[in-house]
C-alpha cells in the first residue's frame, strides 16, 4: 500500500496509475485518506461491473418488494404523511449520523428519538434536526419529523446558509399538507 497526495496526484497522474497498477495507492489532503487508487485489469473491471449490476438489481427487488405504505399520517410521536413524490426507500442514517454509529439503524434512532420526545429534550431533537437537514434526504427527514416539527425548531437550528434556504422552500411548497 502507497500514499500520495492530491497536489502530487494532480502533477504526477501517469506515474501514479502505474504504480497502482502494481499496489493500492491511497491519496491523502492533509494527511487524511480521501480516495483508493486501485489498478484494474479487463477482467477484474468485468468482474467488478457484474458484481456491482447483481447487487443494484437485487436492492432494486427489495424496493419492489417492500410497501409503499411505509409512511403513515403523523402524531408527534409517529412517522409523517409523505408526498407521494418521494420515493419509499429505507432511510440513509449512516450518511446523516456517520460519527455516531449507534443512531445508524433505524430502530435505535426511532427510539432515540421517542426518549427524547418524551423527556421533552429539545436540545437533542433540534441537534438531530440539524443533522437531517443538513446530511440528509428530504424524505429520511420527514420520515421522522412532521413538517409542523420543522417548521418550529427551522428558525432556532444553525444551519448553512443553503440548508436553511432549501428547508424554508421545501416548507413552502409542501407545508399546506
Amino acid at each position: 500500500m502507497r500514499f500520495t497526495s492530491v497536489r502530487d496526484l494532480k502533477n504526477k497522474t501517469s506515474e501514479i496509475l502505474r504504480l497502482a497498477a502494481q499496489d493500492i495507492v491511497i491519496v491523502t489532503s492533509h494527511g487524511k485518506p480521501r480516495a483508493i487508487i486501485r489498478g484494474v485489469t479487463e477482467k477484474t473491471f468485468e468482474e467488478y461491473i457484474s458484481a456491482r449490476e447483481s447487487r443494484r438489481n437485487t436492492q432494486a427487488a427489495k424496493v419492489a418488494e417492500s410497501s409503499v405504505d411505509t409512511y403513515s399520517p403523523r402524531t408527534l410521536n409517529s412517522s409523517p404523511q409523505v408526498s407521494p413524490e418521494f420515493s419509499a426507500s429505507p432511510p440513509r442514517l449512516k450518511a446523516v449520523f456517520w460519527d455516531y454509529p449507534d443512531l445508524t439503524e433505524e430502530d435505535k434512532f426511532s427510539a432515540f428519538l421517542r426518549k427524547r420526545r418524551a423527556m421533552n429534550d429539545a436540545w437533542a431533537l433540534e441537534w438531530a434536526l440539524t443533522r437531517f437537514l443538513e446530511h440528509g434526504r428530504a424524505v429520511d427527514a420527514m420520515k421522522y419529523f412532521s413538517l409542523d416539527e420543522i417548521r418550529q425548531m427551522l428558525p432556532r437550528l444553525r444551519l448553512t446558509a443553503y440548508a436553511r434556504k432549501k428547508w424554508s422552500r421545501l416548507l413552502e411548497v409542501y407545508g399546506h399538507a
